[in-house]
């Protein structure tokens, strides 16, 4: 019987010699956080398909998912895509929560979904589809261009540099240079 099925997995690397965390996600929630002291990254992926039946997942899986989480020179790259989109014959999401060293910087290429991210003490670019973006307590320079969405920044301790399509966005206590280009919605 076709239905909701769930499914959760766990990636981790060491990050000794990354500088980079780079992020391609797609449908789904992000979380990253920074971790005092982390000496590894942590990935929980919860991987949400409706329209199939529970012996239907791990045949979905194989042709429609690509996690991975792999050490390519200094970078560091997640990937959370959904592949053969067009023989999809089942929704599906992968939400990730990503636990790393707060001084590693990030870089978020996603498609749609809410991004949170918190606590990191180095520079944070996101290019965002779709979604909701949350950011907060960030000691780098933070530099977002997004489509559409709500964002919600707050306590930046570096410059901030946000290019906006659409959707509101909310500003509180930056301590760097701040400029905003946004082509509708509140400010």
């Amino acid at each position: 019987m076709a239905g909701t099925i769930a499914q959760s997995k766990h990636l981790e690397i060491p990050i000794k010699d990354v500088m980079i965390l780079k992020i391609k996600s797609e449908a789904g929630f992000l979380e990253v956080y920074g971790v005092d002291g982390a000496d590894r990254i942590k990935v929980r992926a919860d991987i949400t398909v409706n329209g199939i039946s529970a012996n239907e997942l791990p045949e979905f899986l194989a042709q429609h998912v690509l996690l991975s989480l792999d050490k390519r020179s200094q970078h560091a790259i997640l990937e959370s895509v959904f592949t053969n989109q067009k023989l999809m014959k089942a929704d599906a999401k992968i939400d990730l929560s990503v636990a790393i060293p707060k001084y590693l910087r990030v870089q978020i290429d996603d498609g749609s979904g809410r991004v949170d991210v918190s606590d990191l003490d180095a520079d944070l670019e996101i290019e965002d589809g779709s979604g909701w973006i949350n950011i907060r307590d960030i000691a780098g320079k933070v530099k977002i261009k997004d489509a559409s969405g709500k964002m919600k920044i707050a306590d930046i301790r570096g410059n901030l540099d946000v290019r906006d399509g659409s959707g509101s966005i909310e500003v509180d206590q930056i301590k760097g240079d701040v400029q905003l280009v946004d082509g509708s919605g509140d400010m």
